[in-house]
């Protein structure tokens, strides 16, 4: 692997870390009968006990259950739908609705159960097999993976609320900043970004990004064109460039970048497909032409090396 010593050992510490994390996060993790299968209910969500009270007095009495969920429900998204929720499993509502659904057996109404929303009177009126995405019949081994990520997710939550974050490089900054859509911060971060790392050209088109986010097309289409300069041995970049002046109005210019990505893409048979498809919605027929006959090229070449291989 070309480590030394000193490195492999590093590398083989790290991994030792992991594998004890691992250990200790998953060790109590384990598949009950009930991660097997998902239950359809329905609930009424009440904001005071008394009222709860009075409710489930009249389900016990016989009274329509969905009847009483658009009448009474606080919850407006079940209320309308006579309190369904259509089929969940473990681990999706909130501990103690979870615990009182799976506790139940279908056509079972709960006693009054309380959770952070208020207070909930919940039916149970289907239970099945659980599906999972892809089926397969490992249906156990499904049900742990879910369960492993689930248990991950909550540890990993829990570390992260409990640590005080503090972002110091300023490209991390500017990213932050743009996906919470506080666009002049952004800027001045990636600004800063590029005054510490001047070579990189991806700095470039992010500020050129968040240059045209702003509506600043100018400055934009500027920073696209630095990016292209140093690095101009990169088809991408053109592409990039290219769809910056297609996006500014500017065809013409769009096309002539995206002649050029198609100039240095040699036998890359991405880029060419990538660039029949720009051609296409251009409906530049003669550069549709030869996008074409370089995927031609490309393919015959390939089968060449291929039958060369052969013999």
């Amino acid at each position: 692997m070309g480590l030394d010593m000193g490195k492999f050992r590093d590398l083989i510490k790290d991994d030792i870390y992991v594998q004890k994390l691992n250990m200790k996060l998953y060790e109590e993790v384990k598949v009950t009968p009930d991660d097997l299968r998902e239950v359809q209910a329905s609930h009424i969500l009440l904001s005071d006990e008394a009222t709860a009270r009075l409710v489930l007095g009249q389900v016990k009495s016989g009274a329509n259950f969905a009847s009483l969920a658009k009448k009474y429900s606080r919850d407006p998204g079940s209320a309308s739908q006579g309190g369904s929720l259509g089929y969940f499993t473990t681990g999706t509502m909130v501990p103690a609705f979870d615990k009182a659904a799976f506790a139940l057996k279908v056509g079972e109404v709960s006693g009054i159960v309380q959770s952070p929303f208020g207070y909930h009177i919940i039916k149970v009126t289907d239970s099945r097999l659980r599906k999972f995405p892809g089926g397969g019949k490992e249906i156990e081994q499904a049900a742990l993976k879910v369960k492993l990520e689930k248990s991950f997710q909550q540890w990993y939550s829990q570390v992260r609320g409990k640590a005080k974050i503090e972002i110091i490089s300023p490209e991390f900054k500017a990213n932050d900043y743009r996906f919470k859509g506080m666009t002049p911060l952004a800027i001045a971060e990636y600004k800063k970004a590029i005054q510490a790392d001047p070579a990189n050209p991806y700095l470039r088109i992010f500020l050129a990004d968040t240059y045209m986010q702003a509506g600043q097309k100018g400055l934009a289409l500027a920073e696209y064109e630095n990016a292209v300069k140093m690095e101009g041995g990169n088809p991408d970049m053109y592409i990039v460039l290219g769809r910056a002046y297609d996006q500014a109005g500017e065809r013409t210019l769009a096309a002539r970048e995206y002649e050029k990505a198609s100039l240095i893409a040699g036998d890359s048979k991405e880029m060419h497909e990538k660039l029949l498809k720009v051609f296409q919605t251009l409906k530049l027929g003669a550069a549709v032409a030869r996008e074409q006959a370089a995927l031609s090229r490309i393919a015959k070449k390939a089968q060449f090396e291929k039958e060369l291989q052969g013999k």
